[in-house]
């Protein structure tokens, strides 16, 4: 009777692991809204599996246009095509620059729909209508997308979309049904203005990029914008909408007077693009949201240390969305001018949110930021730091040099490390472990020098990784990488990144920023024209061994 007992439990016990699997998503850019990069409840992928002849390509499937955006997951989701319902499956949904939204079942690689989200007599934009050069050759959906899983009957993935006709070009926030791949409302086009003199305070879609993944916090859909090649004029936008109708709700602009002017673009003061390597706006456990902003004007300061103009280039925001946007904190590092005027974005990654517990237990809530200076900061949450004009000395940890020669790429974190990929402009750089150091027990610091690092050095614009575990235990660091045009899937022990598990040689052209997603198993990636999907298969041969 106990031996009976013990099988049932024992087998209630497998069949919760086996349920606590199948419910894993990954729903935005990064897999969560800290922007941590990591997936702590992968149990299939182990570095041993990863690293035998069973792990490999299981199909890479063509798609009609470069693959930009991060490669959603969803599992157990009805699918219904031409009005039949086709059971629920694991499903992967993939955007592409020619403005398409693919839903793939994520096991087999099966296409179950394709969706053209532009409208008739409409088409993705050349890129030569743009005077766009580091993008091409089709601007279409370039962010990540976010799926509310509990929004309309089958789920809801938003999205923003750039069209074009004959004589205007358009942006739309799209709100589509997973099951069905159909529009829930009628598309809005993206439009806004402010009040300001500054060279963008009414929304241009000719000059606004939107690069950095969508966010979704308490019901409103937060977009985030750039520029196309720093082709004034334009301006930093946030733009909320309500997944609920996709009313606008929120504006949030930058730069809304271009002021001092910058060398970017003298004439209007142009600049503060928000666009983090792709990163979306990350939030914190009180509901703040945080974005940083590349070179441009930063104002004098008023009597409460805030930019008096509402100017904040090359920053870290803290930002309220209770009733609108408006900045709680901030940072500006001392030398911003200096910086701005040589194009040192701050943004060129995006910043990442901590809660780091000491060994006494008290949390340190803080905020990992790089760019182009290659600096590390480290900020406290409570108290940003705001503007100090001759050092960074007020800000909870500073180093100089962390990442040299800079990042284009975003960081990940896990089991007390941060994993950041250097790949400098014209040049190539490794990807790196940076581990907190716990002697104070009351304020963790990051080590100045890496752990460890790879012995592949990544061109430009390095790897942006994503990490799965299970739990603290099998951490698997994988990063993709920009080889000659060509597109190469990594995979590394996370304790030592020295030690390389899996090289999937080409798998096709390569696209910039691209990230990694690692659900149930499999592990996913964009290429320039297709989707390619990795796995256990017992006929896999592509592993590190036998290179």
């Amino acid at each position: 009777m106990k031996r009976y007992l013990f099988a049932l439990v024992l087998l209630f016990n497998c069949a919760v692991l086996i349920s606590n699997a199948r419910t894993t998503d990954i729903l935005m850019n990064r897999g969560n809204v800290a922007r941590t990069g990591l997936n702590s409840t992968e149990t299939v992928l182990t570095p041993a599996l990863v690293s035998s002849s069973s792990f490999g390509l299981l199909y890479n499937n063509p798609v009609d246009g470069q693959v930009y955006a991060q490669v959603l997951y969803v599992s157990n989701q009805l699918i219904i095509v031409q009005g039949q319902p086709r059971k629920r499956h694991n499903v992967i949904y993939v955007a592409t620059e020619n403005d398409s939204l693919y839903a793939f079942d994520a096991d087999t690689g099966a296409k179950y729909w394709k969706t053209s989200v532009a409208p008739a007599g409409e088409t993705s934009v050349l890129s030569t209508d743009l005077n766009s050069t580091d993008l091409q050759p089709l601007i279409g959906i370039t962010s990540t997308p976010v799926i509310d899983r509990s929004a309309g009957a089958n789920g809801t993935i938003f999205l923003v979309a750039m069209t074009e006709n004959a004589t205007t070009l358009f942006y739309r926030i799209h709100a589509i049904d997973l099951a069905t791949g159909k529009d829930r409302f009628t598309p809005a086009i993206v439009s806004a203005s402010v009040p300001g003199i500054g060279p963008a305070d009414t929304f241009n879609p000719k000059f606004e990029r939107n690069r950095a993944g969508l966010l979704l916090h308490n019901g409103i859909i937060y977009t985030c914008w750039g520029s196309f090649n720093d082709n004034p004029p334009f301006s930093g936008w946030i733009i909320g909408y309500s997944e609920n109708s996709l009313s606008m709700v929120a504006i949030f602009n930058t730069d809304p007077n271009g002021s001092p002017s910058n060398t970017t673009d003298p004439l209007h003061g142009s600049g503060n693009g928000i666009w983090q390597a792709g990163n979306g706006p990350s939030v914190d456990s009180d509901g703040h949201v945080y974005v940083a902003t590349g070179n441009g004007p930063f104002d004098s300061l008023n009597s409460s240390g805030f930019p008096a103009l509402g100017d904040y280039g090359d920053s870290v925001l803290k930002l309220n969305v209770t009733g609108g946007i408006s900045v709680f904190d901030y940072f500006t590092p001392f030398n911003q001018a200096a910086s701005s005027a040589v194009d040192r974005d701050l943004a060129s990654g995006g910043p990442m949110v901590l809660d780091i517990v000491g060994t006494t237990g008290v949390v340190s809530k803080l905020l990992y930021q790089a760019g182009k200076d290659g600096n590390i900061y480290l900020l406290n949450r409570n108290n940003l730091g705001k503007f100090n004009p001759n050092n960074n000395n007020q800000i909870y940890q500073e180093i100089p040099d962390g990442v040299p020669n800079g990042v284009w790429s975003s960081p990940a974190y896990f089991n007390g490390s941060i994993y950041a990929g250097l790949g400098p402009l014209d040049g190539a750089g490794p990807l790196i472990q940076l581990q907190f150091d716990f002697t104070n027990p009351e304020k963790p610091v990051l080590k100045p020098t890496p752990t460890s690092s790879t012995t592949h050095q990544f061109d430009y614009p390095g790897a942006t990784p994503t990490i799965s575990s299970n739990g603290t235990t099998n951490g698997i660091v994988w990063a993709y990488e920009q080889n000659n045009g060509q597109a190469i899937l990594h995979a590394y022990d996370a304790r030592n990144l020295q030690t390389e598990l899996f090289n999937s040689g080409t798998i096709g052209g390569a696209v910039k920023f691209a990230v990694p997603t690692v659900c149930n198993g499999k592990v996913f990636v964009g290429t320039s024209s297709s989707i390619a999907a990795f796995g256990q298969s017992p006929g896999n041969s592509h592993h590190l061994a036998e290179k």
